[in-house]
């Protein structure tokens, strides 16, 4: 991260395929609305104990934006995070794709 906050992360076709995301132990993803330029979802995760609602939405093809807001450990401390991601290339370089799993 530098001093601004900002941060790079790779993103490959994998990383960001549906599925992969819901095979994590102990998490359940349902998606309420799933489209190609917006995506809406509710997770349910065990360990740590945690319920996640989220948005995503692409308005094009180099840019997206997510909105969180999360529920930790069964508090009602309620957490809210946005994130902006835009194309920077399609070689990462020293850098690797980020892994859903873990």
């Amino acid at each position: 991260m530098d001093a601004e906050g900002n941060s790079r992360v790779c993103l490959s076709k994998a990383s960001l395929e549906a599925g992969a995301w819901q095979r994590r132990t102990g998490c359940k993803t349902d998606y309420s609305s799933r489209t190609g330029s917006s995506w809406k979802w509710h997770t349910v995760c065990t360990e740590p104990e945690a319920e996640i609602d989220g948005e995503s939405s692409f308005p094009n093809s180099e840019m997206y934006s997510v909105a969180t807001t999360m529920k930790i450990g069964g508090q009602t401390r309620v957490t809210h995070m946005t994130m902006n991601g835009k194309w920077l290339g399609s070689n990462c370089g020293d850098l690797k794709p980020v892994d859903p799993w873990q």
